[in-house]
C-alpha cells in the first residue's frame, strides 16, 4: 500500500491518504499510522521533457 503523508502529530503518529480516489482505502478507515507501522519509503521522481515539433514550410 503506497500513500502520502497528510498531517503528523506527535504521540499519535501519520494521517495518510492514497492519490486514486476511487480505488484508494479511506484515511478514516486506516487512522493514524505509527512510525514502527512503515515498511518503507518511496521516493519518485520524473523529469518532464519539452518536446517540441518544427513545421519546415
Amino acid at each position: 500500500m503506497v500513500k502520502r503523508v497528510l498531517s503528523t502529530e506527535p504521540g499519535l503518529g501519520m494521517y495518510m491518504a492514497g492519490d486514486n480516489i476511487a480505488e484508494s482505502i479511506s484515511c478514516e478507515d486506516i487512522g493514524w499510522v505509527h512510525r514502527n507501522q512503515i515498511l518503507g519509503k518511496v521516493i519518485w521522481q520524473s523529469q518532464r521533457t519539452n518536446v517540441v515539433d518544427s513545421v519546415q514550410n
